[in-house]
């Protein structure tokens, strides 16, 4: 991990920049190939398309004596998701055994293309409803990680 000098939390390594939407500084890192949407790897094989959507994924640990002042933001954050048209839809979830301990909340979406989780990311950071929640719910926090994967359907 390393540190990231605005907000302070460990950052993935790889590319720390995507701590909450810095996504043009890591596009030098990777090219986005086009991908096709939700479609099955074998119903995108046929047409020679083997290409995979990716998780964009926020985990977010707080200090458990927070939970509820910081859960409340939480909900705020899924209201703002609801009315909002076109904006991100993601599922929440809590650790209940794993390796994150159970004062972890991880936010996660599946976007078709990485040039999406780049858009996307871009799109959270110049929000500035999204801004508001997000500063009134970092004090609550101990640590915060961004993370993209890439959907193997083998």
């Amino acid at each position: 991990m390393t540190a990231n000098t605005a907000s302070n939390f460990p950052v993935c390594r790889i590319f720390p920049a995507l701590r909450f939407g810095r996504a043009a500084e890591f596009d030098k890192h990777l090219h986005a190939a086009p991908r096709s949407g939700n479609l099955s790897l074998r119903e995108r094989s046929r047409t020679g398309d083997t290409s995979v959507p990716y998780i964009l994924r926020f985990v977010q640990r707080y200090r458990p004596e927070d939970r509820e002042a910081f859960m409340n933001l939480e909900a705020q954050f899924a209201a703002m998701e609801k009315r909002r048209t076109g904006w991100l839809q993601g599922r929440r979830r809590q650790p209940y055994s794993g390796r994150e301990p159970s004062n972890t909340l991880i936010w996660e979406t599946e976007l078709p293309t990485l040039a999406e989780v780049q858009q996307a990311l871009a799109r959270i950071a110049a929000d500035p409803e999204h801004e508001e929640l997000f500063r009134k719910q970092v004090p609550f926090m101990t640590d915060a990680c961004t993370e993209i994967d890439e959907v193997l359907e083998l």
